[in-house]
């Protein structure tokens, strides 16, 4: 588990991930493997407007299909399992922790474990591959039809 994340705002910075890194993953990162879970909600967050967030939402597909990248999706309607925070994970050696105010470097084992333990339970929840493909697409379908219902509302955002 290299980088799992989750949360809109890391979500963001996944969207931005999959625009920029398939080329780096490809060359500079060939023995590592990327595993990404986000809530369900975050495919519904406008970041932007929904003109941004087709391509977006279109870079995570293209970036699902790279060979070292897991990106699951935990549904809106999953039951309550851990206590949710926006994490990444390096190598189980280091964790990050985004919180309001700071980001917190965890490097303690006691520490990391309960990361990797929420990590393992959120996964367990996540849809992959084809359940996730469909979930990715049915938001780019309601933001298209939003889109050709008001065609000047990307404009306005």
């Amino acid at each position: 588990m290299d980088s799992p994340a989750f949360g809109a705002q890391r979500a963001a910075r996944l969207f931005l991930w999959a625009r920029t890194w398939p080329n780096t993953l490809t060359y500079s990162f060939r023995k590592r493997r990327f595993n990404f879970v986000i809530a369900e909600q975050v495919l519904h967050t406008t970041v932007g407007n929904d003109d941004i967030m087709i391509g977006q939402l279109d870079r995570l597909l293209i970036a699902m299909a790279l060979p070292r990248v897991v990106l699951g999706i935990v549904p809106s309607e999953a039951e309550f399992v851990v206590p949710i925070s926006n994490f990444c994970m390096f190598d189980r050696r280091r964790v990050l922790v985004e919180t309001i105010s700071a980001e917190l470097t965890v490097t303690q084992p006691r520490e990391r474990m309960l990361y990797e333990k929420n990590f393992k339970a959120l996964a367990e929840q996540a849809l992959r591959g084809d359940a996730a493909r469909a979930l990715i697409r049915a938001a780019v379908g309601r933001r298209s039809e939003r889109l050709s219902n008001h065609p000047d509302s990307a404009l306005d955002q």
